[in-house]
């Protein structure tokens, strides 16, 4: 992970799990959740209900943040959120949330890399999981 100083030690925290491939970045996800004991809120969940929506990547990261908001400021609980973040604005309003939810945000980026969704990711500590292993070596 790249080393920032994290200023609120006792603030609960959203690991945003990122990752193109729907399989190996929930189970990313879900080892994390299962390891850490915290709730995990799956985009891909809420994708298959809103399926025939023009908006479904903005609805669905909408709704997937709101739960996670409400977990975080309501039950004071860490979570973690598994999206393929494939937009800027989807990171800039992580940002945003966890800011005004009083919450560190790591970002977890699962290998590989999906190239066309692919941007920078700065002010934020991110973990590396490479998924092509057969082990995960953050």
């Amino acid at each position: 992970m790249e080393k920032q100083e994290v200023e609120q030690q006792d603030a609960p925290m959203t690991l945003a799990v990122k990752g193109h491939l729907k399989a190996t970045r929930n189970l990313v996800a879900y080892e994390f959740a299962k390891y850490l004991k915290y709730p995990l809120v799956d985009q891909d969940e809420i994708t298959l209900f809103l399926e025939n929506s023009r908006h479904l990547d903005d609805i669905s990261f909408d709704i997937a943040l709101t739960t996670a908001s409400v977990q975080l400021k309501v039950l004071k609980l860490g979570v973690i959120v598994s999206t393929p973040l494939s937009q800027r604005s989807h990171l800039d309003k992580l940002k945003e949330q966890a800011k005004s939810d009083g919450a560190v945000l790591v970002i977890i980026q699962c290998l590989p890399k999906d190239e066309i969704s692919d941007f920078t990711i700065e002010g934020v500590p991110r973990l590396i999981v490479d998924t092509r292993k057969p082990t995960f070596d953050a």
